[in-house]
C-alpha cells in the first residue's frame, strides 16, 4: 500500500472512530461501566476484580479520563482515538 493511501485510510479511521466515540451514547455495557465508576470511583479496581470479567485496567483508564475531563463523551473520544491508532499501527 502506498504512503498516500495509508495516510487517507488512517485519517478516515481516526475521523470515523473519533466521531463515533464522541457522538454516540455508548454501548449497553458502557452504561453499567459508567454507573460503576460513578458509584465506586477508584474502588472500581477492587469491584471489577471480584465481580466482572473485563480487565480492571480498562476501568482504571476510564476513571482517569472521566476524572480529568468530567465528560464521558470526551473519555469515549480518547478511547476511540486510541483504538483507531492501534488499528493503524497493526495495519502498518
Amino acid at each position: 500500500m502506498n504512503k498516500r493511501a495509508l495516510l487517507v485510510l488512517s485519517l478516515v479511521l481516526i475521523i470515523l472512530y473519533g466521531a463515533n466515540g464522541y457522538l454516540s451514547y455508548g454501548f449497553d455495557d458502557e452504561f453499567s461501566n459508567i454507573d460503576w465508576i460513578s458509584k465506586f470511583g477508584f474502588g472500581i479496581i477492587h469491584f471489577v476484580q471480584t465481580n466482572d470479567v473485563h480487565p480492571p485496567l480498562s476501568y482504571f483508564i476510564d476513571w482517569i479520563l472521566f476524572s480529568v475531563f468530567g465528560n464521558w463523551s470526551v473519555a469515549r473520544l480518547i478511547i476511540s482515538l486510541f483504538t483507531a491508532s492501534s488499528l493503524i499501527y497493526a495495519i502498518v
